[in-house]
């Protein structure tokens, strides 16, 4: 914000800020419109749309490689919404190459980090 208000500047630029957050850009135009802060979606909101990417990517290319161009965005996710700490579960994820069996690790893991959010 205060950088907008100083530069006089029309927009701001995101960049790799949004990977892995493809709902930022609406969250800083939110935030700079009504004030507030740029909050992410609730995390079953996120995983929700996650496996939809998922989905929508082994269904537009054929799985198996479907499957390896998903990684990068899951990657993105995991990194940006549950950080270092979720390191050895992207990885275990990221290698996987049943569809079936990425789904399941993606919600066993975002189950885990809600249960830790909770306690």
């Amino acid at each position: 914000r205060r950088a907008l208000a100083l530069s006089g500047a029309a927009g701001v630029m995101i960049g790799r800020a949004a990977q892995g957050r493809p709902w930022l850009p609406a969250a800083i135009e939110r935030a700079l419109d009504e004030g507030g802060e740029a909050e992410p979606p609730p995390r079953a909101r996120l995983l929700a749309s996650l496996l939809a990417l998922y989905e929508d990517t082994l269904e537009f290319y054929e799985p198996g490689l479907g499957v390896r161009i998903a990684r990068k965005h899951i990657a993105w996710t995991i990194d940006a919404v549950l950080g270092p700490d979720a390191r050895e579960q992207r990885k275990a994820i990221c290698i996987e190459t049943d569809p079936r069996r990425v789904r399941d690790g993606l919600n066993r893991l975002f189950e885990r980090e809600a249960a830790l959010l909770a306690a």
